[in-house]
């Protein structure tokens, strides 16, 4: 389950023993099954789906897993530009959309989904809470914000944790995780 069309809600792909692949649709507290969507998928006996962002260009990328242990994979072709779709629709909600890749080795992308303009802090801490880093990133535009992590020799490799803070002046929200960082 990933928002794959970045339109706020998440969509739902499933796969079944004999190798048909289903996409589906949250809409409200339902969901639709959209026929059409996945032509062209073609899946083997026990196809499981699963999401990442294989080729980098910030959205999910579908990966089928099936009986015989391997897999194929299904590039996202949803355009985005500048961090934000191009439907020009903002997100519904705030929220994580993406942390890639995690584990990682230096550098990670954290991305962030805005509905509305405002501002965003950004810190993150070792297991004993102490903070390592804090951004604040005034004014920012709805939409999808990607925020880079970088880390260098002073760190030791590990988990870590983040807190994304989001405030318009009304509305304050938070969102936390965790960061394996590999050495």
């Amino acid at each position: 389950m990933t928002d794959l069309d970045f339109d706020g809600t998440d969509e739902l792909i499933v796969g079944n023993l004999f190798g048909e692949v289903r996409y589906f649709d949250r809409q409200g507290m339902d969901w639709t099954e959209i026929s059409g969507r996945l032509d062209g998928v073609a899946a083997d006996q026990n196809a499981a789906p699963a999401f990442a962002d294989l080729d980098y260009d910030g959205d999910a990328d579908l990966i089928l897993g099936n009986y015989a242990g391997t897999f194929h994979y299904f590039e996202n072709k949803t355009p985005v530009s500048a961090g934000k779709p191009d439907t020009g629709i903002p997100p519904a909600k705030f929220r994580l959309t993406g942390v890639r890749p995690n584990p990682f080795n230096s550098v990670t992308n954290l991305e962030v989904s805005l509905p509305e303009s405002g501002d965003l802090q950004f810190a993150w801490f070792d297991l004993l809470g102490r903070k390592l880093q804090h951004r604040l990133l005034p004014d920012r535009k709805s939409g999808i914000i990607r925020l880079k992590i970088s880390m260098d020799s002073r760190y030791a490799g590990g988990v870590y944790l983040f807190k994304i803070q989001f405030s318009n002046g009304s509305v304050q929200q938070q969102i936390t995780g965790k960061l394996v960082y590999l050495k």
